[in-house]
């Protein structure tokens, strides 16, 4: 019986890091952020710099550790790093997703985005706002 209990908890699903106990919530799932770049691969490659263009019109390009917000700070993102991991093209581009509602964190969860594409929308359960995140570029070293 413990197979299946394993894998009953590697398809659990989340709506923020809070519904995980021992790991975060990634596109919707409970697991770490490194599994998706955990794969086999010849060359390791780090994210340097990131092109996001947002749902407002905003362009941003910024290095990992970096991110916007909109609605006064209601939704915020921030371009994970990965550190030196396996890159699939097209590229895949981790992000931490908060919502606060008066400066109170409500939630946290992270999603992936492939270069050339963009988020699902990323709603507020109190305030009205929308966030959809759109990667233009991925940039890597694989030195």
């Amino acid at each position: 019986a413990e197979p299946q209990q394993e894998a009953a908890q590697e398809a659990r699903t989340c709506a923020a890091n809070s519904d995980c106990p021992g790991s975060s919530c990634v596109n919707g799932q409970c697991r770490s952020l490194a599994e998706i770049f955990e794969a086999a691969c010849e060359k390791k490659c780090t994210l340097t710099q990131v092109t996001v263009k947002t749902n407002t019109g905003e362009t941003h390009t910024l290095p990992p550790g970096k991110g916007s917000y909109i609605a006064a700070g209601a939704i915020a993102w921030e371009v994970m790093k990965t550190g030196a991991a396996c890159q699939p093209e097209p590229r895949l581009v981790p992000f931490k997703i908060t919502r606060q509602y008066y400066g109170k964190l409500l939630s946290e969860e992270f999603i992936t985005v492939r270069a050339g594409e963009a988020s699902r929308a990323i709603t507020h359960p109190k305030a009205a706002a929308t966030l959809t995140l759109t990667v233009q570029d991925a940039v890597v070293d694989c030195g």
